[in-house]
């Protein structure tokens, strides 16, 4: 997350929100906005997952300056915080609302620097900055320096939410296999639990699946490994990750655990963790779909300066 948002927000202007051509990823800073002006949406489906992670800030700072500037028009919070669906997230149906609010949008160019200033302090633990004066930008000079945003690595951003995705794919069976030896007994019941998870699911563990192929070449480069080790590299990391929440947290028993499996089964296949699931899966396609791009302009422009 450290670098995503950042990431995402360089990709809100290189990509033209104001066109409404920025796909999914103007969602994170408005979200992250809309939040700051009313704690109310803290609790909705989109609320608890991005307060999850980094962007719960320490500081009261940025939600204080939030609720005063009032960068985000109700009518456009209301519409976004209310999104809890697979076909709500959708990459179509974000980037219809990115097109349908784009002179809300606008305000972006003030709010998004400030936004990208604040997570990046609060990341370091240095001082946040002040909140601005000006609602809106008064000159092009004042816009995001994308250009610096897109020139950081974001491997580590990519990083993260394959983790994230990879871990909801990868808990029923991890947890099936150690719960099996573990209550033999109830193995038939839990199957059973795994399979129809599965089934009902097989629409975006597919789509996980497929991200994790295109994610691997990036780490085989990185490391000067196969794709078939970075992507071993990649669920045994996983695996452990899930190992250390479930098998060896000290605040609760293996045995427990086993005996909720379905629970934590059931809790993986709710309508909110399912659709938060597949827009973390959206935002990493596009993340990789950006890097590609950034790399393929890269090398022409290297092309073209040696000829």
């Amino acid at each position: 997350m450290k670098s995503f948002i950042g990431f995402c927000i360089a990709i809100l202007f290189s990509a033209n929100t104001l066109a409404g051509d920025a796909g999914p990823m103007w969602i994170f800073p408005v979200a992250r906005l809309c939040i700051g002006q009313d704690a109310g949406y803290r609790n909705t489906v989109l609320g608890q997952w991005l307060m999850q992670e980094r962007l719960n800030f320490k500081s009261s700072e940025f939600d204080d300056c939030a609720r005063e500037k009032k960068w985000i028009p109700r009518k456009v919070c209301d519409e976004l915080m209310s999104l809890d669906s697979e076909e709500a997230l959708s990459p179509r149906n974000l980037a219809r609302l990115g097109s349908q609010y784009a002179s809300e949008l606008r305000v972006l160019n003030v709010a998004g620097e400030y936004f990208m200033a604040f997570e990046k302090a609060e990341s370091a633990g240095t001082a946040v900055p002040s909140c601005p004066r000006s609602i809106t930008a008064d000159t092009p000079s004042q816009r995001v320096d994308t250009s610096a945003a897109l020139n950081t690595d974001n491997l580590g951003a990519i990083s993260d939410h394959v983790g994230t995705v990879n871990a909801w794919r990868l808990i029923p069976g991890v947890l099936l296999a150690h719960c099996a030896k573990e209550a033999p007994q109830s193995e038939p019941s839990m199957r059973a639990t795994y399979d129809s998870w599965r089934h009902t699911n097989e629409s975006l563990i597919s789509s996980i699946d497929r991200i994790i192929d295109q994610v691997a070449p990036l780490y085989a480069s990185a490391l000067a490994i196969s794709d078939s080790e970075a992507k071993d590299r990649m669920t045994g990391f996983t695996t452990e990750r899930i190992t250390d929440t479930y098998l060896k947290n000290d605040k609760i028993s293996v045995s427990q655990v086993c005996a909720d499996y379905d629970k934590i089964v059931a809790e993986l296949s709710s309508p909110g963790r399912v659709a938060a699931t597949r827009g973390l899966v959206y935002a990493v396609e596009g993340m990789v779909a950006a890097r590609k791009s950034r790399s393929s302009r890269q090398t022409g422009a290297t092309g073209k300066a040696a000829k």
